[in-house]
């Protein structure tokens, strides 16, 4: 995954279930403003403040139906 990730343009990041954040490629950190590193055992909320309540329903979604939104 590392490799993937850091040699792609687009921004990845693995969550667990309490979405905190368990990887994340430099790309996803930038586009949030925040470095790679800093994100690692926050959840969603802690980085993204208030835009999480656009994509925390989208997470639980997966989780609940295993299908991608």
């Amino acid at each position: 995954m590392e490799t993937v990730s850091s040699a792609s343009g687009v921004g990845l990041c693995v969550l667990d279930t309490g979405f905190r954040y368990i990887a994340i490629n430099n790309t996803m950190a930038e586009m949030n403003g925040v470095p790679a590193q800093a994100h690692l055992g926050k959840n969603v909320r802690e980085i993204l403040g208030d835009f999480a309540e656009l994509v925390e329903p989208q997470f639980v979604s997966v989780i609940n139906t295993g299908k991608p939104c």
